[in-house]
């Protein structure tokens, strides 16, 4: 059998990574997190020997430094990027998280299918 890959256009793509980070978002404020200021986001990074990527996530106080609109991504990047020595792109992200989206659909068909 044929399987035909639905893959959106660039324009559709984006929206879409736009919206998993919207959706994103939802769920963090759903469990009660709250938006990391860039100063909390620095502090964290000073007291640390070298700071990786988890600095933007406190688990304890709800707080998490991607907590911000899409248009703010880019800096917030750049600001990582600058803590940690490590790239960091967060816009990225969320559009491989939306590439991801047949893959993980055909093993939920697979999945299916074993089950009838």
């Amino acid at each position: 059998m044929t399987q035909t890959t639905f893959w959106p256009t660039k324009p559709l793509s984006e929206n879409l990574a736009i919206a998993e980070h919207l959706r994103w978002n939802a769920f963090h404020f759903a469990m009660g997190y709250t938006p990391m200021s860039a100063a909390e986001l620095r502090e964290r990074a000073s007291i640390c020997d070298k700071p990786t990527k988890a600095i933007r996530k406190d688990a304890v106080h709800l707080r998490h430094a991607c907590l911000v609109d899409w248009d703010e991504l880019d800096e917030l990047s750049r600001l990582m990027t600058e803590l940690t020595g490590e790239i960091c792109d967060y816009k990225e992200m969320d559009r491989q998280n939306i590439r991801q989206i047949p893959r993980t659909l055909s093993f939920a068909s697979i999945n299916r299918s074993d089950r009838q």
